[in-house]
Parts: C-alpha cells; structure tokens; sequence
C-alpha cells in the first residue's frame, strides 16, 4: 500500500527507542522544523548521515530504516556496531 503524505507532513520523526542524538542529527545536517526533521528523503539522510561520520562529525554511522505509516513519515536510526 502506498503511503499517503500531504504537503503538510514533509519531514519526519524519528522512531521511538532509535540510536540517535539530536546533536548527532544535526551534526549531520539534519535540522527541525514545525515538529518534523529535515530533509524527509531517506536517500539523502543516509548520504547525510554517513558524509558525517566520514568526515568524523559524528562518532558513530547508523543504520537508518523506514518504519512509516499510512499518515506518518517515521524513520529509525539504529547505531552501527562496527
């Protein structure tokens, strides 16, 4: 079933219990806006997330996953163990 995102939901939240900071979030580029985090794009938060850790913004890269619901963009980070 494709999910149904109006112009009102751009953005994300992330999913209870993930791995991730804010700080790390926005160490990565990531920035909040009315309640959402941005850029909603999956591509490009993992392209965000890992440019970071390489670039040793952030200590630790993360696995993001998509856990979206039919209304909600929610994505989870979890921590990479290597």
């Amino acid at each position: 079933m494709k999910t149904l995102f109006d112009s009102k939901s751009k953005g994300f939240s992330v999913a209870k219990g993930s791995d991730v900071s804010p700080s790390d979030l926005l160490n990565s580029g990531i920035y909040m806006n009315d309640f959402k985090f941005h850029p909603h794009n999956l591509d490009a938060i993992r392209d965000l997330i890992f440019k970071a850790f390489k670039e040793g913004k952030i200590k630790t890269n993360y696995l993001v996953r998509e856990e979206s619901t039919f209304l909600n963009r929610i994505y989870r980070f979890d921590a990479c163990p290597f």
